[in-house]
């Protein structure tokens, strides 16, 4: 797990879709901070450049 600090999904979205593509083998993504809108609008962005994200509800344990 890691925090992402200079990101944003509004001004940043392009530098992080760039971000999670480098990936080899690509991690999965939850998306965990922000309005449910822009979480859902980064969402789409991430699967039209073929990178799965999930917005996990509140209180939902994920093993990792």
């Amino acid at each position: 797990m890691h925090t992402l600090g200079g990101f944003s999904a509004h001004a940043g979205q392009s530098q992080l879709i760039g971000w999670a593509g480098t990936f080899r083998n690509r991690p999965r993504f939850y998306l965990v901070h922000g309005e449910a809108g822009a979480q859902q609008a980064l969402k789409a962005a991430l699967a039209k450049n073929g990178i799965e994200a999930e917005i996990p509800s509140y209180g939902q344990r994920i093993d990792l």
